[in-house]
């Protein structure tokens, strides 16, 4: 078997044994026994069908693994077990988030169990638990905390459609939540036992939004940490469900869309710097990991990156006529170290995206042949990633939205804008302050521009339509 876009099948045939390991009960050793068997004929027979169905057991060895749990996790707590906790141990494991309560503000962060107090005294355990604070106390990443609050089940919020928040959180590794009371003690131990890395980005990150809220209202603010940062929690939720009916909800987090953003603008930069395409290209990719850093690197952020770099670095190769190859193995690499991430509503949805860009946007060109060049291509690009994602879309949300096809045409160059403007906020805050209230007098007029727009297109009759 052999093909010219090696990366591209590679990564189907691990996609397969990734769903038919997490879906066909099969024996892990099964898998693990078939995986050997392939490597060792491969090894003899040099047969390139063989590579590919070692791969197949590969993806399935690979996702297998991911949900077995260790004889300590805290996911195999029983209810019993959950009750007789007085206190747990642990590090912060996340940006502690707020979210406002009837009786005032809940903070609520990812801590990574050590140990557990029980009337058997202090047991070693291992796993995560989301912690929501009532108190008024200076958390932060980092920090190793001894709580008092009772384990509990995740509430799955309303349940509309397929998706499930007590289900996403048992992806990321977290089965109960604790809550920790007014009057419950909260006490730190120590400071700094985290990543040092991820501390420093977690501190670059608060500097940006302060410079946020200083210069913008608080839902400019609140937005424009969405769309720079990647951190939606204090979006509205009107203006939320606005951009989701008009299917433009993509510009409000970070993803391929706002890589191809930062793209333009840094390799627009770097093409007045003297050095080859080669060149530019590399410290574009090199560029887009910074940012990465800034954003913390979440799920999506690591997968819009390292998209957007394999197929930088392929051009830089001259590799151009294969960025089929290009995204499979960006596919591959995402898999390989995040197998779960196949599931994923933001990894399917961004891979659908691209590659149907890829499949009919010259098909689609042909539609709008008549139109003027540019916005032909706009219109081409936007239907095929429309018909790309409606199917997940509808499975998911149980809702169509063919207003997205005109929707995205002037909402899209209005998040470029203003994603552009919001780093040029944020480092002018941080390094030039004066030029600060230029860049948000800016900002204000193109992001409210947007929401106009969103606002219109949420007002056209049979524009979205829901089935919920």
């Amino acid at each position: 078997m052999k093909t010219h876009r090696p990366s591209f099948v590679l990564a189907i045939v691990l996609s397969a044994g990734i769903t038919v390991g997490k879906f066909l009960p099969l024996p892990f050793l099964f898998w693990v026994a078939l995986l050997c068997g392939f490597t060792l004929w491969a090894m003899i027979g040099r047969k390139s069908w063989i590579v590919f169905a070692g791969m197949f057991a590969f993806g399935a060895v690979l996702i297998i693994n991911v949900y077995r749990l260790a004889p300590d996790s805290a996911a195999l707590l029983s209810y019993d077990d959950r009750q007789d906790i007085r206190m747990t141990e642990g590090v912060v494991d996340s940006n502690p988030r707020i979210r406002a309560w009837a009786q005032g503000g809940q903070a609520v962060f990812d801590l990574k169990v050590r140990r557990i107090l029980t009337e058997q005294g202090w047991i070693s355990q291992r796993g995560k638990v989301q912690v929501q604070v009532y108190q008024n106390r200076p958390v932060h990443y980092g920090q190793l905390l001894r709580v008092q609050g009772r384990w509990h089940a995740i509430y799955d919020g309303n349940g509309n459609g397929k998706f499930s928040y007590r289900q996403w959180l048992q992806e990321r590794g977290i089965f109960w939540a604790v809550s920790v009371g007014k009057n419950a003690s909260l006490e730190i131990l120590s400071e700094d036992q985290g990543n040092w890395l991820v501390a420093q980005s977690f501190k670059l990150q608060k500097k940006f939004k302060d410079v946020f809220e200083h210069y913008l209202d608080r839902e400019e603010a609140g937005m424009i940490i969405a769309m720079v940062l990647g951190e939606g929690t204090a979006m509205p939720k009107e203006i939320q469900t606005e951009f989701i009916n008009t299917g433009t909800a993509h510009v409000i987090a970070i993803s391929g869309m706002n890589m191809t953003i930062i793209i333009t603008i840094v390799f627009f930069i770097f093409r007045f710097s003297g050095l080859p395409r080669a060149g530019q290209l590399i410290g574009t990719a090199l560029f887009l990991f910074a940012y990465g850093f800034l954003t913390g690197f979440s799920a999506s952020v690591a997968r819009a990156c390292i998209m957007s770099s394999v197929i930088l670095l392929s051009f830089a190769a001259e590799m151009e006529a294969e960025v089929f190859n290009s995204l499979g193995l960006a596919a591959l690499m995402l898999l390989l170290a995040y197998p779960k991430d196949l599931f994923n509503i933001g990894f399917q949805l961004s891979f659908a995206a691209v590659l149907a860009i890829l499949v009919l946007n010259k098909h689609c060109l042909k539609l709008f042949s008549r139109f003027p060049e540019v916005l032909a291509t706009a219109l081409a690009v936007s239907l095929a990633a429309w018909v790309g994602t409606a199917g997940l879309i509808f499975y998911y949300f149980k809702m169509i939205t063919p207003i997205s096809i005109i929707a995205n045409i002037p909402v899209v160059p209005l998040a470029d804008l203003t994603v552009a403007l919001g780093l040029g906020l944020g480092l002018a805050g941080l390094c030039c302050p004066p030029l600060a209230d230029a860049f948000a007098g800016c900002l204000k007029i193109v992001f409210n521009g947007m929401l106009l727009f969103v606002h219109w297109f949420n007002q056209v009759p049979y524009g979205h339509a829901n089935f919920n």
